[in-house]
């Protein structure tokens, strides 16, 4: 059994099932009861076996498990629970009803995102993690009304969450996507910032600091009072005395 970070549960189970496996199961457990419900799958399935046990068992036709546990994504008071086993001969098979990760309706889900399968010029399954399709729909709308709406500290609070979402592939291509969507309102209903450019709107988590937030410059506008087309003169002014370096860092 590991307990695990958001980031390192969602990679272990990516990593398990580009192992073999494939067939999984999962629930919720109250803090108070998780230790028996360890002890439980340790006895039934053994969840901790090493590698050399795992690979005597493939050798004779036998699955082997894994057994995962993380915070729920919306209740912290419980633990969510991911039990994975492999092809072959275990007890698990018979006594849990088990879905199969390859299959689009049976995929798993861990709040905002979905374990999908990517095809694989090494002849076996790979997998990487995405957003659900709810959940890149609804994105997309929030970025629509967020922008549209010129509320400076809803898009900044909405960049911030965005930027940091986990960086698998799947996630990575989403996010791309999306930065179309926020490039594309940022031109309709920022009409003084077509020169800007969003520099990697979406970034990795340590570089959050260096993202460029177009409603700043909206703000700054307010709070000089000036007009748009004073302000717009100003900015372009700023561009051309800056330097190409100067600008690369702020990016």
């Amino acid at each position: 059994m590991l307990l695990l970070t958001r980031l390192s549960f969602m990679q272990q189970i990516q990593k398990a099932a580009s192992s073999g496996y494939v067939y999984y199961t999962t629930g919720t457990c109250p803090a108070i009861k998780l230790p028996g419900l360890v002890k439980k799958f340790e006895k039934a399935y053994q969840v901790n076996e090493t590698r050399q046990q795992v690979y005597r068992k493939k050798r004779k036709g036998d699955a082997s498990a894994k057994f995962f546990v993380y915070a729920h994504p919306t209740d912290k008071t419980v633990f969510f629970w991911v039990l994975m086993v492999t092809q072959g001969q275990h007890l698990a098979h018979a006594l849990e009803y088990l879905h199969d990760l390859r299959a689009r309706k049976s995929r798993l889900i861990y709040g905002d995102y979905q374990l999908i399968q990517k095809p694989s010029s090494l002849g076996r399954p790979s997998f990487t993690w995405s957003l659900t399709t709810d959940a890149y729909h609804y994105y997309a709308s929030l970025i629509r009304i967020t922008l549209r709406s010129h509320h400076s500290g809803a898009a900044q609070d909405l960049l911030k969450h965005l930027s940091v979402m986990p960086g698998f592939s799947g996630v990575r291509q989403q996010r791309k996507d999306l930065q179309k969507v926020w490039q594309g309102e940022a031109k309709r209903h920022y009409k003084s910032l077509e020169d800007r450019k969003i520099q990697n709107a979406y970034t990795r988590q340590q570089k959050v600091e260096q993202v460029i937030y177009l409603d700043g410059f909206v703000n700054k506008m307010l709070e000089n009072d000036l007009t748009v087309t004073q302000q717009i003169k100003k900015h372009r002014e700023n561009l051309r005395k800056r330097t190409p370096s100067s600008i690369s860092k702020d990016a």
